[in-house]
């Protein structure tokens, strides 16, 4: 015999079917509480580890102006890019600046190649003072 159901009561029980049963849930998990609170000390004792002995990077930019002694100082950009003579003693300046025999003298007068370190228990850790 076929019983009358409407289309209202199938999509009903496809739902509670397919719905996740969170008390079902609950109780798979219960057994293995006590590993969460040891998993999670752990993870933040390894964290506390990594972070202590982790070197640090930062990241440094910087800028340098050129000024000529003809550029005024109520000169805008525009003015000063238009100048031809600025241009040149900018690339100039560029050069010097780059120039190898003066960034060697500068690293060797303030001991930029000097390397400070402390020894710890675990690892050498690089001093930046």
């Amino acid at each position: 015999m076929i019983s009358p159901t409407n289309d209202l009561g199938n999509n009903a029980s496809q739902e509670e079917e397919s719905s996740v049963d969170l008390k079902k849930i609950f109780f798979r998990v219960l057994p293995f509480w006590p590993f969460f609170p040891i998993v999670i000390i752990l993870f933040l004792v390894s964290a506390r580890f990594y972070l202590k002995y982790q070197v640090p990077v930062y990241k440094i930019t910087s800028r340098i102006v050129v000024n000529d002694g003809e550029q005024e100082k109520g000169t805008n950009l525009f003015q000063a890019l238009t100048y031809k003579n600025s241009d040149k003693e900018t690339e100039r300046e560029n050069e010097i600046l780059l120039s190898t025999l003066l960034v060697k003298e500068v690293v060797r007068d303030k001991q930029l190649n000097v390397r400070w370190t402390k020894k710890g228990r675990v690892t050498t850790i690089p001093q930046f003072d």
